[in-house]
């Protein structure tokens, strides 16, 4: 997604400077302020080094229109969720009214933020990975969510479903070997496949076999020369006739 990095200048009023011990959880917020725009909130905690009115501040603000800025670098403290300072990458959100409730941008460029910060960091939105302000302070905090608690476990539903990866139908490969995507969200394991007259063992993990290996009983080999025509591959004829071996 597309991001603004405009990091807020380090002071003792909005942006610490402090590196955090730990990731745990993001935690989400809104604006207090309805109608009011990502650049302007921004300003207002970039401002706070001259104003003094307050400490505050978080990692990033998501605008009406989707619009995302990011105020302070992940692997710092921001002053956003009290206690939960130490552990947490803070995210707040503007509103255009009173109710909290956000626009299908914000909302869409929330999920899209949080998902990518929890496959980042190893957090599941599940199971902790994602919390409200309200969670640590009982600050009525997003509005919306503490309002229609229904929509809080539907927004972190989506930010999980929204985590599941999409993948290009096809071979590809890393550096555990290669596998093969039948789906966008789905690819061969445990199991024979045959693609293009040549035949292939998946192990659980998703990786096609190469040398010697016993399956149901019988010995197999699988062509184990990185860049070989067969590489990973047993050989079936279009007649259907298998050869095991080299070819």
């Amino acid at each position: 997604m597309n991001i603004d990095k405009q990091f807020l200048t380090v002071s003792n009023y909005n942006r610490p400077g402090t590196r955090r011990g730990s990731t745990i959880a993001v935690a989400c917020h809104y604006i207090g302020n309805p109608g009011t725009s990502a650049q302007a909130n921004r300003n207002y905690f970039e401002n706070l080094r001259t104003t003094h009115t307050t400490k505050a501040s978080a990692h990033y603000i998501i605008g009406l229109r989707g619009e995302v800025i990011q105020m302070i670098p992940e692997e710092e403290i921001s002053w956003c969720t009290n206690s939960a300072n130490a552990y947490t990458i803070s995210i707040e959100a503007c509103h255009p009214d009173a109710t909290g409730k956000f626009t299908a941008a914000t909302y869409a460029a929330y999920v899209e933020l949080c998902a990518d910060i929890c496959k980042r960091w190893g957090l599941d939105p599940m199971h902790g990975g994602l919390i409200r302000h309200y969670d640590v302070t009982r600050k009525v905090c997003p509005k919306w969510f503490v309002d229609h608690p229904s929509d809080w476990e539907q927004f972190k539903r989506d930010v999980a479903a929204k985590m599941v990866p999409e993948y290009e139908i096809g071979w590809h490969h890393d550096s555990n070997g290669w596998w093969y995507a039948y789906s966008t969200t789905e690819y061969y394991k445990e199991c024979w496949q045959i693609i293009n007259h040549h035949k292939y063992y998946f192990n659980p993990d998703g990786y096609a076999l190469t040398n010697w290996h016993v399956i149901g009983g019988k010995d197999y080999y699988f062509e184990p020369r990185a860049g070989h025509p067969l590489e990973c591959a047993l050989y079936v004829a279009p007649e259907g006739e298998q050869y095991i071996g080299e070819f």
